[in-house]
């Protein structure tokens, strides 16, 4: 079988990709992968590219992927790369057999997220995969984002032959992250009371902190996972400033806030 080539846009928007997703964990100023149009400048993302993605088994595949027009995260990638994400996430149990069938048939997706080593190994050593050593140099930030550690993970007989997929960020459970640079912008400082989170959760939905002169800016952002149950990431640490120990995860039903039904409990607000 030969080798899949990846091309340098390809690689590119990987990068892109990377940016991003991991916009929201930056303290400092985040710049647009596609800044450069307004500076009247051509994009690297001007030419559309059709990208296929196949997750092993990273995500939970009980629940369907949303359709496009319901899926805001997958909106805001496709918007910002200029691309067509065709992600294809198995049935649990399932991934090998799938992955290898489209292997078999030379369907070989752009994207192959693995869950182990052994596995990028074996599919570098059938040919599946490319080795990413001529291309790293031209993406400093890149190799910048990850650690030594994860880049040697990634190199097998002597090749970089995968990119890290995150770094573990341990010590910091239950943590709040903010925006240093949207504090800066509307000069307030960091809040170390409810009373003064509230205001900078206030000010940054009303004051336009990213200054782009639109009303688009939250000021607190929490999860919800894929099934569409409201979790308690981020909102557990502000019910716990009021007295509120909140269950494994909770509802919302016409606008109040309930425990999950699995819990027992009254409406917390």
């Amino acid at each position: 079988m030969q080798r899949k080539k990846i091309s340098f846009a390809i690689l590119t928007a990987i990068v892109g990709l990377g940016t991003v997703l991991s916009g929201c964990g930056e303290q400092g100023e985040v710049t647009s992968t596609t800044s450069s149009n307004s500076q009247g400048q051509s994009s690297q993302f001007e030419t559309k590219m059709k990208i296929s993605m196949f997750n092993q088994g990273t995500f939970n595949a009980a629940a369907p992927i949303p359709p496009r027009d319901e899926d805001i995260q997958r909106q805001m990638l496709e918007k910002e790369m200029n691309i067509d994400l065709d992600m294809m996430i198995p049935q649990a149990g399932q991934a090998t057999t799938k992955l290898n069938t489209l292997i078999a048939g030379g369907d070989i997706p752009d994207l192959i997220f693995l869950k182990s080593r052994a596995d990028l190994a074996q599919y570098y050593d059938q040919g599946v995969l490319a080795d990413l050593t001529p291309y790293l140099d031209q993406f400093p930030e890149l190799q910048k984002r990850f650690s030594d550690d994860s880049w040697e993970a990634m190199s097998y007989q002597g090749k970089t032959i995968g990119v890290p997929g995150y770094d573990n960020v341990n010590g910091i459970s239950r943590s709040f992250f903010i925006r240093n640079d949207w504090l800066k912008k509307l000069n307030l400082e960091v809040p170390t009371t409810p009373d003064e989170l509230f205001e900078v959760m206030k000010a940054f939905t009303e004051k336009d902190p990213d200054g782009n002169g639109k009303n688009d800016t939250y000021g607190f952002i929490g999860g919800m996972n894929k099934e569409g149950n409201l979790q308690t990431y981020g909102f557990d640490s502000l019910m716990w400033m009021f007295g509120v120990n909140p269950p494994s995860a909770v509802e919302v039903k016409d606008n109040p806030i309930y425990r999950s039904q699995n819990e027992r409990g009254a409406c917390l607000h």
